[in-house]
């Protein structure tokens, strides 16, 4: 048992320090400058550059309540998830049954069983408050938004405005993309239940998934090509 229970635990630690430095990576080291996540911060300015000189700024509307409307969709389901969640932690003798009869699953012990779905509870806890911290952030953007004149009117002042509105849509996509990494992770976390080197394995394998999608992907080289 105390060889089992080493092994959860470093499976548990390998898989925090692959999201905790993957999200470093991502947002906090210079290698942030050659991801997707740059690519589109840029794209947001020249958005907003442009909504300035707009008469009719319907099409930014829209734009900001499809942003809205898909992380609202992610919020709500997560809720679902995390519902689910609590609902398998009050039949875990059932879950652990079923569990037994499966081939190649470890069927741990209750209370290591209990542990694991509160751990994937708080994963997505948080995946939770990304998203809706995102959703305030879109709607602070709108209001901002609505309240810069028309372009003939448009000052220096205005143009700040522009750029605030860039940055703040840019950290409302920068916590959307915190809760989709999360569900990425929390799908890899699913293999905890199969066998802690599985979980290992899945957390690494994600890691990889999302290196090549941010720094490797097709989207990248067309949104970074010139001419």
């Amino acid at each position: 048992m105390t060889t089992i229970a080493a092994l959860d635990l470093a499976a548990f630690l390998w898989f925090a320090l692959c999201w905790v430095g993957y999200a470093l990576a991502v947002d906090h080291s210079p290698l942030r400058r050659r991801s997707v996540i740059a690519a589109m911060d840029r794209y947001r300015e020249r958005w907003m550059e442009s909504m300035i000189r707009r008469d009719n700024r319907m099409v930014d509307v829209q734009v900001v309540r499809t942003l809205v409307r898909s992380t609202v969709f992610f919020a709500s389901t997560t809720i679902f998830v995390i519902a689910g969640l609590v609902a398998v932690l009050g039949a875990v003798d059932e879950v652990l049954r079923l569990m037994r009869d499966v081939p190649f699953v470890e069927a741990p012990g209750r209370t290591l069983s209990e542990l694991r779905v509160l751990a994937l509870i708080l994963v997505f806890t948080y995946v939770f408050f990304k998203f809706s911290w995102a959703i305030r952030l879109y709607n602070n953007c709108a209001v901002i938004l609505g309240s810069l004149p028309q372009p003939p009117e448009c000052a220096d002042a205005e143009r700040a405005d522009g750029r605030r509105i860039a940055a703040v849509v840019g950290r409302a996509a920068r916590h959307f993309n915190g809760g989709l990494r999360g569900y990425y992770f929390g799908l890899g976390y699913l293999a905890w239940f199969v066998h802690p080197w599985a979980f290992m394995a899945a957390s690494a394998w994600v890691v990889l998934v999302l290196i090549r999608r941010e720094f490797r992907s097709a989207t990248l080289r067309v949104l970074t090509e010139r001419g």
